[in-house]
């Protein structure tokens, strides 16, 4: 076979490709996940070949260069070794992620080698690509670094490693340095004084003739990222401090190098309204001036969020506009949309009661005689669903607590032994929830608000976790009673388990980061692993599923490495449930085991 018709093989299906992900955009939206395409020919029949992978769930973690690197090394080094059921020669490799603070798609293109497809040193990218809205491609050199990558997209390939190279630059050439991040999104560095407790009011030529120089939007955002404002925020962790440099971070925490954001709300908003059109939530802006919030309905439903706190927290944690809301509000966005999902079957199927919707999300079932016969929290309900169509239908009126056989509502029983929906044998969990990111009012809950966070129970069988409701006469003492006995009858399974550096282990399984709140869990889970040894530790509670547990306090990169890892298992893992629970709180494991722990086989 021709390189030629290699050549012409490889354009008409890089087309076909780009013309998938734009389809993709356009359904997706800020929801784009990656794709990638792998070409061969077959030897027998001379045919191309190609092989598709997708990367849900899947978000940058460090600068371009070393990311593309980890393709040439794992995506593209597998697949040029793929064979298959015949004879396939490799030809190429396209990787595509979608860069929505821009809306460029970016695409990285291998070439194998025909002398030696398995040779790694001749397997590096040999172009990249910008796609626009409109298709047309731009052809582009792998970028050395964030810079490069900025100056060919306008955007950061990853925010946190553009603040690395904007901070490096700047300490380089003992310049202000300013740069763009999405429109209505600046950062920058800049030299600072020592000592100053406010250094927004510091009158600063240089900054203002620099700032001049961008869209005259209506910024209405400043944030300084260290000094006493900064330090007044309950942001519990990915600071600066973690994503930094060590001799940077010095700098910064000294006062000698300013790192600020200048910032448009509305442009903030607007990356939301971008979220919710894509799942056809309407988005409104409520609250007042003091406590703005962002209210998301979708026919008879609705639920409002505050929009302070993410917003500056997607600022201050080294994140995209794109990144904060998606972070922040995908859950409830996720949480509404298969609420009203659940509505319309009940509309669609209980014909013989009146459904209402009360305070947003409780829907009200009343009988033929109006009295009420089921008040139901549908946002308490929805999610980890896995059937559709009609036995879709049929489990969520089960959900309910509506009997499609009889007809009627029927009473759950308020049993803490047996699933309310499936009547399966069930036992109490425990569970730490961030407020934030709840998607319900706490008060619906059985739990205990402490902080930022609520600890609440939940009745777990095979199938099914759901959420307990407070109930008159039932006491959060007797839940926890009815936790801690059952323990011992339901072990809980680590699916991975390992050390990391920096003396530390990662614990990862479906609710294992909420070992957090007891010392004996933790203590099982170790020595589950063979770590009998007692003592204080320091446990990370990153994400829902996963723990780190070091023998000393983890700070700087070395808390950053940590979430990274936590991160990267749980992506691995669980996919859908990557919001951050941030709890860290010093352990001491000299007490007793609690309860068992296994680790998967």
């Amino acid at each position: 076979m021709r390189q030629s018709d290699d050549e012409a093989d490889l354009d008409r299906h890089r087309e076909a490709f780009r013309r998938d992900r734009m389809a993709l955009v356009r359904s997706q939206g800020p929801e784009t996940f990656d794709q990638a395409q792998a070409l061969y020919r077959d030897a027998a029949t001379g045919e191309v070949v190609v092989v598709r992978d997708a990367f849900p769930g899947v978000s940058p973690a460090g600068p371009v260069e070393a990311f593309i690197e980890r393709l040439r090394m794992a995506w593209w080094r597998a697949r040029r070794q793929f064979r298959g059921d015949g004879e396939l020669r490799p030809l190429a490799g396209l990787y595509a992620r979608f860069l929505p603070e821009v809306g460029f798609d970016y695409v990285v293109e291998f070439r194998a080698d025909p002398a030696a497809p398995d040779a790694d040193d001749h397997a590096g990218p040999v172009c990249c690509w910008r796609v626009d809205a409109r298709g047309r491609a731009t052809k582009l050199r792998p970028p050395a670094d964030e810079g490069e990558f900025h100056d060919m997209t306008g955007t950061f390939f990853d925010l946190r490693a553009g603040w690395r190279w904007l901070v490096a630059a700047h300490r380089a050439a003992g310049e202000l340095a300013v740069a763009e991040v999405q429109a209505g999104y600046l950062i920058g560095a800049r030299a600072g004084v020592p000592g100053d407790p406010d250094p927004a009011s510091r009158e600063d030529p240089a900054l203002a003739a620099a700032l001049s120089a961008w869209d005259r939007r209506g910024y209405d955002a400043l944030e300084f990222l260290a000094g006493p404002v900064a330090e007044r925020y309950p942001f519990p962790g990915e600071r600066y401090g973690e994503w930094l440099d060590e001799p940077a971070t010095a700098a910064v925490e000294a006062g000698q190098t300013e790192l600020f954001v200048l910032a448009d709300s509305t442009a903030f908003i607007d990356c939301v309204q971008d979220l919710c059109g894509h799942r056809e939530i309407d988005l409104a802006l409520g609250g007042d001036e003091d406590d703005p919030r962002l209210v998301f309905s979708k026919g008879p439903l609705r639920v409002d969020r505050p929009l302070s706190y993410p917003f500056l927290r997607a600022l201050h944690t080294g994140r995209t506009f794109i990144e904060g809301t998606r972070l922040f509000f995908s859950p409830t966005i996720d949480a509404l949309d298969d609420a009203h999902e659940l509505w319309l079957v009940a509309k669609a199927r209980i014909e013989d009661h009146a459904l209402s919707v009360e305070d947003g999300d409780v829907l009200i079932a009343r009988d033929a005689a109006g009295q009420i016969v089921a008040r139901v929290n549908l946002l308490g309900l929805v999610g980890g669903r896995q059937r559709r169509g009609q036995a879709g239908a049929d489990e969520l009126l089960r959900l309910l607590g509506y009997d499609a056989r009889l007809g009627r509502f029927v009473l759950r029983g308020g049993r803490l032994d047996r699933c309310p929906i499936s009547g399966d044998p069930a036992v109490v969990g425990k569970v730490i929830r961030p407020l934030a990111l709840l998607g319900v009012d706490p008060r619906t809950l059985a739990g205990v608000v402490v902080g930022q966070h609520l600890v609440c129970y939940t009745l777990d069988g095979p199938e099914w976790s759901t959420p307990i409701e407070p109930k008159p006469g039932r006491t959060i003492a007797d839940l926890e009673a009815a936790w801690r006995a059952g323990l011992e009858a339901a072990p809980a399974e680590l699916l991975d388990a390992g050390t990391l550096g920096d003396d530390a282990v990662l614990l990862v399984g479906r609710e294992a980061g909420s070992f957090v709140l007891e010392p004996g869990r933790v203590r099982a889970a170790l020595a589950a692993m063979g770590d009998e040894d007692g003592g204080a530790r320091f446990a990370y509670a990153f994400f829902a599923d996963a723990l780190v547990v070091a023998r000393g306090k983890l700070t700087g990169a070395a808390l950053h490495r940590a979430r990274l890892a936590a991160l990267e298992a749980v992506q691995a893992r669980f996919p859908d449930r990557t919001w951050p629970l941030d709890v860290a709180r010093p352990i001491d494991l000299d007490g007793p085991t609690v309860g068992r722990v296994e680790l998967a086989r």
